[in-house]
């Protein structure tokens, strides 16, 4: 294992043409995502395609679109899909989400979004679009992606823990709101620093759980992460 591949129980993904790699972020996304009543789903900058892969493995039921507006990232995408087991439940388009017009709707948008908005601009252009908001908004990403949703459709996102409330009042706009929420801590004591979130049409009680990464010193992974991350690492 290294840099420019990462190895899953199911699928291998190879990331040396891919501005962003394998990251905890993208696997925690992946593998807490609820996918009840999910047939359809696109894939909103893709990247290596962890994502599509990780929800294909979990739902063999499941389609996924996955879009980038990196053609680098397209193609390694597209090489890891067809590699793996999933390979005829998987489409990678290239394509700016901007102005991304699907052929049909879905059940789901995920997405690790670029939302580094108030840090340093990376020099590497494919990073500095992979991490920044400059390229894709929250705005633009939740306004766009309800328009290609069924009427029961859902948000499944990541993101810094304080960018959780300006989320909630954007989604309030378009009227989605918070349908299931993970706090995610580094270790026990320590605030939140990631927020997964489902987002959906339901206005019922939000189900709010809390998850740590490492309660024994540096790799002590936790008893929930490991259970949760099972199905994908080979060693946790």
């Amino acid at each position: 294992m290294s840099n420019t591949w990462f190895a899953f129980k199911q699928f291998t993904i190879h990331q040396e043409r891919c501005a962003m790699k394998v990251g905890t972020d993208g696997v925690l996304l992946g593998a807490w995502t609820p996918l009840e009543n999910v047939n359809s789903v696109l894939d909103v900058g893709t990247g290596t395609g962890l994502l599509a892969l990780m929800l294909a493995q979990r739902s063999s039921d499941l389609t996924v679109d996955a879009i980038d507006i990196d053609r680098a990232a397209v193609e390694q995408a597209s090489e890891n899909a067809g590699q793996s087991p999933f390979s005829g439940r998987i489409q990678v388009l290239h394509a700016n989400f901007n102005d991304f017009i699907p052929q049909k709707k879905y059940d789901l948008v995920i997405s690790n979004p670029p939302y580094f908005k108030n840090s340093l601009t990376p020099a590497e252009k494919a990073r500095s679009n992979a991490r920044h908001m400059h390229s894709l908004s929250l705005e633009v990403l939740i306004e766009r992606s309800i328009s290609m949703l069924y009427p029961n459709g859902k948000i499944s996102l990541i993101l810094p823990a304080d960018q959780f409330r300006d989320l909630k009042q954007l989604a309030a706009t378009h009227g989605f709101s918070p349908e299931q929420v993970l706090e995610i801590h580094p270790v026990p004591g320590k605030p939140a620093i990631r927020t997964g979130v489902l987002l959906s049409r339901n206005h019922g009680k939000c189900i709010t759980t809390r998850l740590v990464i490492e309660e024994n010193g540096r790799h002590g992974y936790s008893a929930e992460y490991k259970e949760l991350t099972n199905p994908f690492y080979l060693d946790k």
